[in-house]
């Protein structure tokens, strides 16, 4: 698990957070201004699409000063290619709130340290659930969305969208329209759009702009002509002012000019720097390439001792220059100027222009920002020197910065024989690859880092540059990802192998893989019931956590120390643990996003353990997608075993079989063989608690629960799916009543259970044992065990399984209640009560199937129902009218309320309520 470390610094300026700022005040467009009245027109988005050039950054940025001056809340968002990467993204969104409140999104800006197992759309939600709790209105402008084409940056836009915080109003600038659900927001009407129609310049307001701003007087007919000729386009017009400016016959310029948008581009390009010296020319195409620009950084580039001079002339001549901070430290080209440029630049001059970007990578290195370094060597294709900075920058890109993307779209740049020279950049893409889950092709990529591990074994093969202690950390870096992929493939006895080989062949790293394996062995072993081992690891990885401030490292470890204390019975252990747990979160920022829900799972299960049913319920994260990424199949089987329960409790049976059959799938899907196994033996469970044993005992047969062969499975799994195995066969046992041969199975588990300690598993095989005692008519001994049971529970509190388990042996506990006096201990702190005041549920859903079994005996002897009265019955279980149920049948109303009155008559119902409601009950409708 990687190190929590300081986030990676943002831009070198504050220009990602304040809209570019014009020397020259642009021109005031109060009729589009009122169109854009977000406020007054109630609704919250706004987009804004037209090519470039368009003024859609000028007029984003009136708008912006103008809800600034009005005393609102507004953060602005500038993007750049760059801002793909959705960790990179989202840092800059929480960046341009914090310019609102710094403390708004700290909590997320926390979480992007531990990016490998917090899910970006999570950290999401985290921010907006700040913005919520947040009083005010905010604005948020996001300008050049067109930069973005990565659809997990644009799904995490169009999700922020969809759950926009009901006070925060969001302004989009694009050159097109982007791939989002506008669809759904227009039709509600939250959101409305302005295109190239709504920003070009009318005829008056290019007067206006020739006139009062550029101070160029024409004749009406030519400001007219150049209207027309421009089509309004405020780019096209400001080229034309440049080249006006510096025309000796005005009057004739216009007669002449003519063309399209690229044509006017590229001959008022032309025009514009004929009309420069070659000093300035040549410095502008050198700095061209850049997006941002500085004194120093131009200076880096060029090498020009007169660079100062040359940029305060840019400024002057007005070259398309555009500040981008208050200090006017940080420049700009408007995107069509600098477009065109760079073209020309790269045709002109090559060499100059690969050098140019040379230059700049070497600037950001220096000034340590490695993606931006990275980036233009890339864009000339110096795959030497880029794959050397990846190298050097692999561990804190990939594994602290979780930037698995951008790896991914870095590495698919480089030739193979680059990552051959540089297995470190291999291994880190494999890794990005898994988690963008290309599985084949990770696994090719990491086969191949094998093989050259394998071929550097032998110190003979190491040329005169050879890195050893590099090559070491490759292996062991390795040596830790294949642990990590065979627990996430639920290959739980592989990977504690591994672990444990690691450790003893890397005693002295101490850094996050090392925790990392340590957890591994922990939860191995507690899964295996062997606490004593789980604590000893769990401790250790602890301390190694927190010596690297691996800070999801630290959570996650006290999780398997709390389920260590969980499984062995002690549920004031595991509480204690997850108190600290909560402590540690709402302290500190530093945690990723699933360790909340994961923490307030586990205390559910405590207290649904208890009972304390309301508890559990408050406390169980109803988005499972906050623990659903996780590559730790025991962390889900735990959230699920806790959330089925509580479906079961509430009858919701319909929604758990839906559920259940969709996890069967995943597991399937991800090779996860013991969820799918998991979620078949729940679902047998279900049908057993429905009554439905026909059902019930089809699909163990489907399931080949009566195998006994899983020796398919892998190691550790496969012990474990054994053992719920054997749990549906005793159930299905003691329904058939086939007492005595659950009894042997029963035998067996109890044996297993004694050695391996599992207290939760151990109480509900001694209950079985007690059904099937108390079947076989010998009650003075299930009156024993039921005691014996009850005595080993108390002092631990576990009352819910009780609940559970002995709805068929009620009358034993009844027979217990006289016995206070012989066995005090059970009746403490209200434990027997709180059990028999649960049982009282299992009575009155007696009463239901008692109720439900006399409607059958009379439905029984009714004339049966019809297949157009069938067809009926199942249409009016939906929120259908009458009207619209007999268009979907094709036939008249009359007709269908004859049908009606039949169905009434046959099920002894007065109106649509009661009949769909004795539908269920016995079992005409789900």
């Amino acid at each position: 698990m990687p190190s929590g470390v300081s986030l990676k610094k943002f831009a070198p300026i504050s220009s990602k957070f304040t809209p570019a700022r014009l020397r020259v005040p642009p021109l005031t467009r109060k009729e589009l201004a009122e169109k854009f009245n977000l406020e007054k027109s109630n609704q919250f988005i706004a987009i804004v699409t037209a090519p470039a050039g368009y003024g859609k950054s000028t007029f984003l940025s009136q708008w912006y000063e103008c809800y600034k001056n009005l005393g609102y809340a507004v953060a602005w968002l500038n993007l750049e290619r760059s801002d793909n990467d959705p960790g990179q993204f989202l840092q800059y969104l929480i960046g341009a709130f914090q310019q609102v409140n710094s403390s708004l999104g700290e909590r997320s800006k926390g979480m992007l340290l531990q990016t490998e197992l917090a899910p970006y759309q999570l950290i999401l939600e985290s921010l907006l659930d700040d913005i919520r709790d947040f009083n005010e209105k905010i604005f948020l402008f996001i300008d050049d969305l067109h930069f973005i084409n990565e659809k997990a940056v644009l799904e995490m836009i169009d999700r922020m969208m969809q759950f926009l915080p009901n006070h925060l109003y969001l302004v989009l600038a694009c050159r097109y329209r982007p791939k989002l659900s506008f669809a759904g927001m227009k039709a509600e009407g939250k959101l409305v759009e302005f295109n190239q129609s709504d920003l070009g310049f009318s005829l008056l307001e290019t007067q206006q702009f020739l006139t009062q701003l550029k101070k160029i007087h024409l004749k009406p007919e030519e400001c007219k002509q150049l209207f027309h000729k421009t089509e309004g386009w405020p780019a096209g017009l400001q080229l034309v002012s440049i080249a006006l400016e510096e025309s000796e016959n005005k009057h004739l310029f216009v007669q002449d000019f003519s063309g399209n948008d690229r044509d006017i581009t590229d001959f008022l390009g032309e025009t514009v720097l004929s009309s420069i010296g070659s000093e300035l020319k040549k410095f502008i195409f050198q700095i061209s390439i850049l997006d941002r620009i500085s004194l120093d950084l131009a200076f880096k580039v060029t090498a020009n001792l007169n660079a100062k001079n040359l940029i305060q002339l840019i400024e002057k001549k007005e070259l398309f220059y555009i500040p981008l901070d208050r200090q006017r430290k940080w420049f700009r080209f408007h995107h069509l100027f600098k477009d065109f440029l760079c073209q020309r630049f790269e045709q002109d001059s090559p060499e100059d222009f690969y050098e140019a970007h040379e230059k700049a990578s070497q600037w950001f290195e220096e000034q340590g920002f490695m993606d931006e370094a990275i980036e233009f060597s890339l864009k000339v294709k110096n795959f030497s020197r880029a794959a050397l900075l990846m190298s050097h920058y692999a561990i804190e890109a990939v594994s602290t910065l979780g930037k698995h993307l951008t790896w991914l779209r870095w590495s698919s740049q480089l030739p193979s024989s680059y990552m051959d020279q540089y297995p470190l950049i291999r291994i880190f893409y494999s890794q990005s690859l898994q988690m963008d889950h290309q599985y084949l092709k990770c696994q090719e990529e990491y086969n191949k880092v094998g093989e050259y591990i394998q071929k550097h074994l032998d110190p003979k093969s190491h040329g005169p540059s050879f890195n050893v202690k590099e090559f070491d950390l490759l292996r062991s870096i390795y040596e830790a990802m294949l642990a990590y992929r065979l627990f996430a493939f639920d290959q739980i006895e592989l990977s504690r192998q591994k672990a444990e080989a690691w450790l003893n062949e890397w005693p002295k790293v101490k850094t996050a893989y090392s925790g990392g394996m340590q957890c591994i062995l922990a939860i191995a072993y507690c899964m295996y019931g062997d606490f004593d081992k789980a604590r000893y690891y769990g401790m250790i990885s602890l301390k190694t956590a927190e010596d690297t401030k691996s800070y999801y490292g630290v959570i996650w470890t006290r999780v398997i120390l709390g389920l260590t204390y969980l499984s062995e019975g002690n549920l004031a252990g595991a509480q204690k643990e997850y108190e600290i747990c909560l402590n540690h979160l709402q302290k500190d920022a530093f945690y990723p996003t699933y360790c909340l829900p994961l923490v307030k799972m586990h205390l559910a299960e405590i207290y649904y353990e208890r009972g304390e049913i309301d508890q559990a319920k408050n406390l169980t994260p109803k988005n499972f997608d906050s623990l659903s990424h996780l590559p730790y199949l025991q962390v889900i089987l735990h959230y699920w075993e806790v959330y089925s329960r509580l479906l079961k409790k509430e009858r919701k049976f319909s929604g758990l079989e839906k559920k259940l059959k969709e996890l069967e799938v995943i597991g399937e899907e991800k090779i996860w063989l013991r969820l799918k196994y998991w979620a078949q033996a729940e679902r047998i469970f279900l049908y057993l608690e429905q009554g439905k044993n026909k059902l019930a005992l089809s699909l163990a047969k489907e399931a080949q629960f009566f195998s006994e062969d899983f020796s398919f499975l892998p190691l550790g799994s496969k012990e474990i799916v054994e053992d719920f195995t054997k749990v549906v066969r005793i159930k299905l046992m003691l329904v058939q009543g086939k007492h005595n041969e659950s009894l042997k199975i029963i035998a067996e588990r109890l044996q297993k259970l004694s050695n391996k300690k599992n207290f939760k598993n151990y109480l509900q095989t001694l209950l079985f044992k007690v059904q099937a005692l108390f079947q076989l008519n010998r009650e003075n001994e299930a009156l024993r065990v039921l005691k014996q049971t009850l005595s080993l529970a108390v002092s631990r509190g576990f009352v819910q399984i009780f609940i559970e388990e002995g709805k068929n042996i009620q009358p034993l506990f009844k027979k217990l209640i006289p016995l206070r006096e012989q066995i005090p201990e059970i009746f403490e702190n209200g434990f027997f009560e709180k059990i028999l005041q649960g049982l009282k549920i299992f009575e009155e859903n007696q009463s239901e199937t008692q109720e439900q079994h006399e409607d059958v005996i009379k439905l029984e002897a009714m004339e049966p129902l019809t297949k157009r009265e069938k067809e009926i019955l199942h249409s009016l279980d939906s929120d259908d009218s009458i009207k619209e149920i007999s268009q979907k049948l094709f036939v008249s109303q009359n007709t269908l309320k004859t049908h009606l009155r039949n169905l009434y008559t046959k099920m002894s119902v007065k109106n649509r309520s009661g009949l769909l409601e004795k539908a269920r009950r016995v079992g005409f409708l789900s």
